[in-house]
């Protein structure tokens, strides 16, 4: 995962973002930059925190600049390397290998006709100078987050809601209704928020800004295409390719994979389908948890690992939820956003921990955090 922040015509623009890019340092250990853009009256800050998945080289540090247009992007475009070929054919030269110039460049060439082509989870920000115009997108199924609030005569934005709440002049009134909502589904669907100043970019559109202020568009439904008259082998099997697929694009990366491992038929068909997609073992990941013998699903997963020939590590998580509560209350804000999240844990593992990826995003720490991949 990495980290946007921005602020579209602020007068403090710069000092807003430089403070929300520092409280999501978590996001991104690899990179941090704050860039400024102009174009007339229209000022735009833009900051980033880098997560390095893929052209690992700085010069594809963010906030990114080509040719008049800046982008912030946390995400992973599973079609990128397709979606560069047919800029290429069209005349597009690229300096990078990046993911990240393709968003950019897509964007330039097609407008938001390109969002619909993107294949990956993502939430950007998008500044073009020569027309003063910001575009902040999110991918169709909200895998990304991105907050944001009207401030003065532009917004301000974050891929966390708390790094957006260091600013003092965000209204603290709470939105009754994302309450309900919560107390009723145990999260609060887009656009809500805990606060009635902040909103959430509903997944599946995008958000344009300019002098005349923001639009929200939605630029993708989900599909509803009936297949009748199909044998329950044809499902399985359509099924099955489609899982193949799924894992392979995302096995895309110039760092090490790896995967969490529960014993469990998911993340089993995961695992399993990644050992067919590469000639080297797969590490896997299993959390125990002490003093709960039978209580956790180590010995399925330990199973699974043997049968699939992984490189298998287990962690044990010990009683310790009063020494870790703050932590663990401090970074599980999406708890708001999604579904239900199992218990939140910290497991200390040894640093020469290679894995940057899981089936789950997350980061190289000395600690392994399980992450609903945002």
């Amino acid at each position: 995962m990495c980290g946007v922040a921005g602020a579209f015509c602020q007068p403090d623009g710069e000092q807003i973002v430089a403070t929300m890019v520092s409280r999501m340092a978590h996001r991104g250990p690899d990179a941090s930059g704050v860039r400024e853009a102009a174009a007339g009256d229209s000022r735009m800050h833009l900051g980033h925190r880098r997560l390095s998945i893929i052209d690992l080289s700085a010069v594809s540090d963010q906030p990114f600049v080509k040719d008049g247009l800046a982008l912030s992007y946390n995400g992973e475009l599973y079609n990128y390397r397709e979606l560069r070929t047919v800029l290429e054919g069209e005349g597009v030269r690229f300096v990078t290998s990046s993911d990240t110039e393709v968003v950019l460049e897509a964007m330039r060439r097609w407008g938001a006709d390109a969002l619909p082509r993107f294949r990956g989870m993502f939430a950007f920000a998008l500044f073009d100078e020569h027309r003063g115009r910001l575009v902040l997108a999110r991918d169709p199924l909200g895998i990304k987050p991105l907050y944001l609030m009207r401030r003065g005569e532009g917004v301000v934005f974050a891929s966390e809601l708390k790094a957006l709440m260091l600013d003092p002049s965000v209204p603290r009134d709470l939105d009754r209704a994302a309450i309900a909502e919560y107390l009723t589904f145990q999260y609060i669907p887009a656009p809500r928020t805990p606060w009635t100043g902040v909103r959430k970019l509903p997944p599946g559109h995008y958000l344009a800004c300019d002098a005349s202020g923001p639009q929200v568009r939605r630029y993708w439904a989900m599909p509803v295409e009936p297949e009748r008259g199909r044998s329950a082998e044809w499902y399985r099997e359509r099924l099955r390719a489609l899982l193949a697929e799924a894992v392979r694009l995302r096995l895309v990366a110039d760092v090490p994979l790896g995967a969490f491992l529960s014993g469990g038929v998911d993340s089993s068909v995961v695992v399993a389908l990644m050992a067919e997609a590469v000639n080297e073992p797969i590490q896997t990941f299993t959390i125990g948890f002490e003093g709960f013998p039978g209580g956790d699903e180590v010995a399925h997963a330990r199973a699974v690992a043997k049968h699939l020939g992984t490189d298998h590590h287990e962690y044990t998580v010990k009683p310790q939820a009063i020494e870790t509560f703050t932590e663990v209350q401090r970074e599980i804000e999406r708890a708001t956003e999604l579904p239900p999240l199992p218990a939140e844990t910290r497991v200390d593992v040894s640093s020469n921990t290679s894995v940057k990826l899981g089936n789950s995003r997350g980061q190289k720490p000395k600690s392994l955090r399980s992450w609903r991949g945002n």
